[in-house]
């Protein structure tokens, strides 16, 4: 049912079906510039009858003849005013929508109301969001009416956003401008409609009515670098607005609109310090073992916060994510003070060449900022600074920015206080969608630290890290991660939204390695496998995760346009870059050209299923040519099996290339190429594969260090384009305890390397940091980056057991646990309890399980209304379970239908 404010405007009619998803209703003729709401009503077999809570929703408006107003473009941030008087009183106002959007980012005030707070929960920021704005602008509509009086004041702050600031120094935006100087940019329409059905309308083609002012107290607002305040200085002087030098009508008609990828401040999140200390700067003691020496810390409670040109305060949120800041503060002199909030993600371990620039940057337990800098995008200061010269309280949330840090330190060059400090997360995710715990502490940290990596790289698009001179939208991260990013929050919306970004874009359907192009143009704009292949993989994901089929048919002309130019259907010849990235940071990678067949292979294998679901028979048949062609390429190069031996993958020696673009030594039977080998079926038969899971089985124990000497046993050898095949593949290929045994691996590289040295968040390096070496020397060092989080995809299908895939009908849901059967090689506990819930698209899904290690001894499973599943089970498991008797005879694996509720078995019953 959909309704207006006042009136049912449309109502479905009953519908007998079992179908609890994916159900279309045909297109309606809504009216433009209105405010709807929908509500569904549905009856279960006993006649009861529930109904969802109405959920608003605005239709689009025309800008016809709207013109986007501006301000000189040397100013930090314009504010633009205007004020305009109601035709009627304010009750006779039937409703009031305002539709906005402007470059780069802007807040929007009605009669000094936030419009953009959702009550105390949250509040948006860095509106319109990131496109390429080239292409789509979008703008955001509000529902106005309770806000407005007779007379009535609009304000609106424009900052620097994804437009203005250096985040855009790449994207030639300065081209929307006929001088090439760009400037902040405004449009404006709210549409007030009175209970007599009259209409008026106040826009930004009232050019004479609207005004700006220079906030000079702002002096600077940058998404790197952070804000810049200075209280010294006041607000200017009215100024009448600018009319941009742009193709007004070719601006207007890239805007789009869209809620679906916002920016907000999670106000309920917020956090306090967990600790406190200041430190002397002027005191730097020395030791033999840190070259650059330590300050020493001293805890001060919250009355003690106080910091002068000697002492500097440290607090320590105990959390790494992605966040604003919120200070209260005053200085304790009427001089001029300077006061710097600095953010970092760790703290200096005293090792190090500051010449050289390895390792820490500074003395033992201060700031560490040398991780934030990028060879390429250059420094990022990540910092608020401000200046006064009172004694005044001064409090601010500086929300034209955000920072990845756990750590906050306060430097002055006078005596200041510190009343208050918050972080205050940022994400596009609001929704948690998925709970997992073992009885591992580690790997539950390790769980914690997939999800805030999730929630802090999901930032109106999908950024590789939310800290240094960068956080670009890098679409490998994006398409490795997105299967495990769909589980863990709801974000179908967020990544439907950038699929829509990436496929509205100056360069079409050429699919890139940055989307939007920020960074390094020429860096930006190549194709490499894994990469720019995100136009095919992302589509697709989101298809098997909600079985919506438009994901697939409404991009299908640039999907089968982008597999074009990356070659012809009738070789194996690519256009892939052969140098660049491959299995990105892997300590035992797989030769760049060998992986630029393997992903050739993959999308065609994808493109075949594609084509299915749209029907389109020849192309399906070309895909599977193609894919043929591939194999026969793979086992012609790079297979060496003449069943005498041992089963190889030339993933070196068949290209005659020794290193990758990062430096790490390629190596035949890579872990990476021997599991996309096993995962796309590359082999000729059921022999070649045993043999080469045995290889892999070796590979991966590296019994006595005979396959990598200069890595441990039970060792992963991955990077970004095996990371997410690498447990999935081997539970697929029956070496379930090698994938325990690297889950619980703490050696490097592995996952619980960072969880055992304190990591809170993903790390972008295996070895970000270790005991032995400290801080990595390395450039490019990211401490929240969530590509290797794709692991959640395992923990949450294989390890609980909870496989949803409506694409494929019927047979939606899968429960098939797969316990932890390994022996003890370290110091983590082996896996014997696991308990976890999905909320997928059928409603939550639970299970619970225990093992003693050689079966499950309990399992409990809670099913959603109006859906059924299949548990699959070991035949071991099965019969401990009591599902199956001791004596008789059945097949390796047991499968029983469960309905609807809760079902226990063993133990838990």
């Amino acid at each position: 049912m959909i309704a207006d404010a006042t009136r049912e405007i449309w109502r479905s009619p009953e519908v007998q079906s079992a179908q609890t998803i994916n159900n279309y209703f045909e297109a309606l003729p809504l009216a433009p510039e209105k405010h709807y709401t929908w509500q569904v009503s549905v009856q279960d077999n006993h006649a009861n009858v529930v109904t969802s809570a109405p959920v608003g929703f605005f239709t689009t408006t025309d800008w016809a003849g709207i013109p986007f107003i501006s301000a000189q473009p040397a100013t930090a941030l314009p504010v633009f005013t205007r004020q305009f008087t109601l035709h009627q009183t304010p009750s006779a106002v039937a409703s009031a929508i305002l539709y906005v959007s402007g470059l780069g980012a802007y807040a929007v005030q009605m009669n000094h109301h936030n419009l953009q707070a959702i009550g105390d929960e949250r509040l948006e920021i860095l509106n319109p969001g990131w496109t390429d704005y080239h292409t789509r602008i979008n703008y955001q509509a509000y529902d106005v009416q309770a806000d407005l009086k007779r007379d009535n004041h609009v304000n609106i702050p424009v900052g620097k956003g994804y437009f203005l600031g250096r985040i855009a120094q790449f994207s030639n935006y300065e081209s929307l401008f006929t001088d090439g100087i760009k400037r902040p940019l405004l449009i404006f329409k709210l549409v007030i409609t009175y209970t007599d059905g009259q209409q008026q309308t106040v826009t930004s083609a009232e050019t004479d009515k609207w005004a700006y002012y220079d906030d000079y107290r702002v002096v600077d607002n940058d998404i790197y670098d952070g804000e810049t305040i200075d209280f010294r200085l006041a607000p200017g002087e009215l100024q009448p607005v600018v009319t941009p030098p742009i193709d007004q009508a070719a601006v207007r008609q890239t805007l789009a609109p869209s809620h679906e990828a916002k920016v907000y401040e999670l106000l309920d999140q917020q956090n306090s310090p967990v600790a406190s200390a200041n430190y002397r700067i002027d005191r730097i003691g020395s030791k033999a073992t840190l070259p650059l020496g330590a300050v020493q810390l001293v805890d001060v409670h919250h009355e003690d916060w106080r910091a002068d040109r000697q002492q500097r305060l440290l607090f320590d949120f105990g959390q790494n994510m992605a966040a604003t800041l919120a200070v209260t503060f005053h200085a304790n002199t009427l001089a001029l003070t300077k006061i710097e909030v600095r953010t970092g993600e760790i703290l200096n371990d005293g090792q190090g060449d500051v010449v050289q620039q390895t390792g820490s940057d500074g003395p033992k337990n201060t700031l560490h900022h040398r991780n934030l800098v990028s060879e390429i995008g250059g420094d990022a200061r990540s910092a608020e600074v401000f200046y006064t010269q009172d004694e005044k309280v001064h409090t601010v949330n500086a929300r034209w920015t955000f920072h990845g840090y756990r750590y906050v330190e306060v430097v002055t060059d006078g005596p200041v206080t510190i009343q208050a400090i918050q972080q205050i997360p940022v994400s596009s995710l609001t929704h948690q969608t998925a709970w997992l715990q073992t009885n591992n502490a580690a790997v539950n940290r390790l769980i914690k630290n997939i999800q805030f990596s999730e929630q802090s790289n999901y930032l109106s698009i999908p950024i590789d890290s939310p800290n240094r001179a960068e956080r670009a939208g890098w679409t490998a991260d994006a398409q490795i991660f997105a299967q495990s990013g769909l589980m863990g929050f709801d974000s179908v919306a967020f990544l439907g939204h950038y699929l829509k970004v990436i496929n509205q874009t100056e360069v079409g359907s050429a699919y890139q390695i940055i989307m939007p192009q920020s960074f390094l143009p020429k860096l930006a704009q190549a194709r490499a496998a894994g990469w720019s292949d995100i136009g095919i993989v992302l589509p697709w994901r989101l298809y098997q995760f909600t079985g919506d089929k438009t994901f697939v048919t409404q991009y299908y002309p640039q999907i089968t346009a982008y597999m074009r130019q990356i070659g012809p259907l009738t070789t194996t010849a690519t256009t892939y870059d052969e140098h660049l990235f491959g299995d990105w940071l892997g300590f035992a990678p797989a030769a760049t050209p060998f992986m630029n067949l393997i992903y050739r292979a993959y999308t065609a294998q994808l493109m075949t299923k594609m084509a299915r679901v749209v029907a389109d028979d020849l192309v399906q048949q070309q895909y599977a040519h193609l894919f043929k062609l591939v194999r026969a390429k793979i086992q012609e190069k790079y297979v060496a099996d003449d069943e005498t031996e041992e089963f190889h993958l030339l993933t070196r020696t068949a290209d005659q290339v020794d290193r990758s673009f990062q430096g790490y030594s390629f190596v035949d039977d890579a872990e990476t190429g021997l599991l996309w080998f096993l995962k796309l079926q590359l082999f000729t038969d059921e022999t070649q594969k045993q043999r080469a899971i045995a290889t892999l089985k070796r590979v991966v124990d590296n019994h006595d260090q005979t396959s990598r000497p200069t890595m441990p046993a039970k060792s992963l050898a991955v990077g970004f384009l095996g990371i997410n095949v690498l447990l999935p593949e081997l539970s697929a290929a029956g070496l379930n305890d090698q994938a325990y045994d690297l889950l619980l691996s703490d050696q490097n590289p592995s996952w619980l390397l960072a969880v055992k040295n304190g990591a809170t968040t993903l790390w972008e390096r295996w070895d970000s940091y270790t005991q032995e070496r400290g801080i990595s020397p390395d450039a490019m060092n990211s401490y929240n980056h969530y590509a290797y989080g794709s692991i959640a995809q395992w923990l949450y299908a294989t390890m609980l057991g909870i496989n949803v895939t409506p694409s494929r009908g019927e047979d939606a849901i899968v429960i098939a646990p797969k316990i932890d059967r390994g022996q003890v090689y370290n110091d983590e506990s082996r896996i014997t309890t696991v308990t976890g819930e999905m909320d997928s698209v059928y409603g939550p899904i639970k299970v619970a399980w225990q093992s003693d290690g050689a079966a499950l001894t309990s399992l409990k499973v809670t099913i959603p209304v109006n859906t059924q599943a299949t548990l699959k089970l070991p035949l071991a498991d099965a019969r401990r379970l009591n599902l199956v008797s001791h004596e008789a005879s059945a097949p390796d694996s047991y499968e029983l239908t469960l309905a609807a509720g809760t079902t226990s078995f063993g133990q838990s019953q």
